[in-house]
């Protein structure tokens, strides 16, 4: 038996989850995790280096004092308790370390005031988790939904089925697409110019023949997508001195996102006769909900209060959107069920990707007070700190 008296001067103070003891003896393993192979009828063996090996870090220590056993009741305590913990070794300095096996504590009936106990421990890291990208993701989703209104708009007006009446209606609403965009555009010059365009080819005559529904698609596609592309001229002040370059700038994307909400509100309740068939207004909607979307979220919001409001407009479209295209999945469940999906889709990486957004924001607090005070005064009733 080891003369603990004489030993105790020696000794090396160490913690374990907090716990103060003393570290008899400490070794570790490590090295590479290396496979061999034997293979029948084959001399040369072939070996595998599967790459760094920490090994294992096998540790005795003991407890002293007149309060042995409380000590070796903490100590038991922390052995059962889950997850990584933080080992100050003597030598090794502090380690992220993780039990690999049961602790064991020992007393003897020659050792008063003192308990032994090992633990076998392994290095331990966090595993470095991909930040995951909500953009890119919503954007895939996007694509998805304008692929499938499109396709179902063409599925529905393609040549075999186009009669006479649908013509009517999709010319009539492709029209009608044309004049919002005009209403709503005409109090701005540079979003009435870029959409122009757009607003001409939905105000033409559409050929009946091959992929009929593809002409009509692009036509209600391309107004939305114009606006969420405009770029206005940046004004001179702004440019560095001495340059002659016109330069450009997005539009700013609340602006944009507003011009598509109006565009949609006014497409949700058309007038004017005849009215649209449910398709064609539905279509319509996936379409502007598909520019709205990437808009709103690349908006460079300034507080948690303005990015929510922005997020509970566009889900106020999404939602109309998935009512009037959920009324029409009954009755047409392969095409508009598609659309159905991809919007549903659509609204969920939105929310991800803005939740993501709104918890990077700072949040306003608007306090009215009844007189002038303090600022520090301000800041503990909104903090409750000095």
């Amino acid at each position: 038996m080891v003369d603990i008296v004489g030993l105790y001067d020696t000794l090396q103070d160490a913690t374990y989850r907090g716990l103060v003891f003393y570290m008899l003896d400490s070794k570790d393993t490590p090295g590479r995790r290396v496979l061999r192979f034997l293979f029948p009828g084959v001399d040369p063996v072939v070996f595998q280096d599967l790459g760094v090996a920490d090994g294992e870090i096998r540790i005795s220590g003991i407890l002293v004092g007149d309060d042995v056993i409380q000590q070796a009741e903490k100590l038991r305590t922390a052995f059962r308790t889950p997850g990584p913990a933080t080992l100050l070794h003597p030598w090794m300095g502090e380690l992220q370390v993780i039990p690999l096996q049961a602790g064991e504590i020992a007393f003897a009936h020659n050792e008063w005031r003192v308990a032994r106990f090992s633990m076998v421990l392994a290095l331990y890291a966090e595993p470095e988790l991909p930040a995951p990208d909500t953009l890119t993701e919503l954007l895939d989703q996007v694509a998805q939904l304008r692929a499938q209104a499109r396709a179902w708009l063409r599925g529905v007006l393609a040549p075999v089925a186009a009669t006479l009446s649908v013509i009517a209606y999709a010319e009539h609403f492709a029209g009608q697409v044309g004049y919002v965009w005009k209403m709503v555009t005409n109090a701005d010059s540079v979003l009435s110019s870029a959409v122009a365009a757009a607003v001409g080819t939905l105000e033409t005559s559409f050929a009946t023949g091959v992929d009929f529904g593809g002409q009509i698609a692009d036509a209600m596609d391309a107004a939305p997508v114009a606006i969420a592309a405009t770029t206005f001229v940046v004004p001179q002040a702004a440019v560095a001195p001495g340059s002659n370059v016109v330069t450009t700038a997005p539009l700013d994307g609340r602006k944009a996102a507003e011009v598509m909400l109006q565009g949609f509100g006014q497409i949700v309740a058309p007038s004017g006769t005849p009215q649209p068939s449910p398709v064609l207004a539905a279509v319509a909607q996936l379409m502007i909900v598909a520019a709205l979307v990437p808009v709103v979220v690349d908006i460079t919001f300034t507080s948690q209060q303005e990015a929510i409001a922005w997020r509970a407009r566009s889900l106020v479209a999404i939602e109309q959107t998935l009512a009037c295209v959920g009324a029409i999945a009954a009755s047409s469940p392969v095409l508009a069920g598609a659309a159905l999906t991809a919007l549903g889709r659509v609204r969920a990486a939105m929310m991800a990707d803005m939740s993501a957004v709104i918890g990077r924001l700072p949040a306003i607090a608007k306090l009215a007070l009844p007189q002038t005070v303090p600022a520090w005064v301000v800041a503990h009733y909104l903090s409750g700190d000095t």
